[in-house]
This record gives structure tokens, C-alpha cells and sequence, in this order.
């Protein structure tokens, strides 16, 4: 919560619900799993992503007042968006 993160690799975040993402800059690309799909269920809230949002095999997700600044992709199914700007699918 409350940082900013600049790096030539994505910044992932592979969790299940109880640890949300929350009040971040991200300038390059997010990933919400590690290719395993190991992780199911979360919350982005209140962030800027300046690449794309990769959801992996995310299940139940909810983005909530982010600016998406590339695509978002991937999920298995109850991706929620509210309040996003930019590229919302």
C-alpha cells in the first residue's frame, strides 16, 4: 500500500483474497498470479497501472478507481471493474 514501483519487469502480485493492492503507481505491467495459477481472488483499489494488467488465472477479482494504461487480460471468470479509467475492458 502506498508506493510507486518503476522496474522493467512486471510487478507480481500472486495472492488470494485477504491481501489486496492498494494506492500504487505502477509504470510498467502487473501480474495477479505466477503462471501456476496458484492464486484466487483479490482487490486492486485506487492505483495507476502504466502497462497492462495481466490477470492470469485470477477467479473472483475486483478492480476498483484504477487507470488501466494498457490492456487487461486474462481471468478465468468474475472480473469486476468500477470506477476505472482508460483501457477497462
Amino acid at each position: 500500500e502506498n508506493f510507486s514501483v518503476s522496474t522493467t519487469e512486471p510487478l507480481r502480485w500472486a495472492v488470494s483474497q485477504a491481501a489486496p493492492l492498494r494506492r500504487v503507481h505502477v509504470e510498467n505491467d502487473v501480474e495477479f498470479g505466477d503462471g501456476g495459477a496458484y492464486a484466487s481472488g483479490g482487490v486492486f483499489a485506487n492505483g495507476r497501472v502504466g502497462g497492462d494488467i495481466k490477470y492470469i488465472a485470477q477467479q473472483q477479482w475486483f478492480t476498483r478507481n484504477v487507470e488501466i494504461g494498457g490492456a487487461a487480460s486474462g481471468g478465468a471468470w468474475n472480473l469486476t471493474f468500477a470506477g476505472c479509467t482508460k483501457n477497462v475492458p
